[in-house]
């Protein structure tokens, strides 16, 4: 990966900038390293809890593939 590609690809609205905000011993010595990126996120739900994960596999080639799951985790009874 180049400077002109952030370390941190996830997309969190443009918060997940992190080359900028952390310091530089926080990522990896080689970014071409890096085989795989996940984010989760949890969320309260109506009934329990949410998380929806993205996942960013990288190939060989720098190229990139996205999958994301939402799973909903039931801890109240419906009414």
């Amino acid at each position: 990966m180049n400077k002109t590609n952030h370390f941190c690809y996830l997309p969190t609205k443009k918060l997940c900038e992190l080359s900028d905000k952390l310091d530089a011993n926080f990522f990896p010595d080689n970014p071409d390293d890096v085989i795989r990126q996940v984010l989760t996120t949890y969320l309260k739900h109506p009934s329990g809890l949410k998380t929806v994960t993205f996942t960013r596999i990288f190939d060989r080639n720098g190229k990139h593939y996205d999958s994301t799951v939402s799973e909903v985790f039931v801890t109240k009874s419906g009414e």
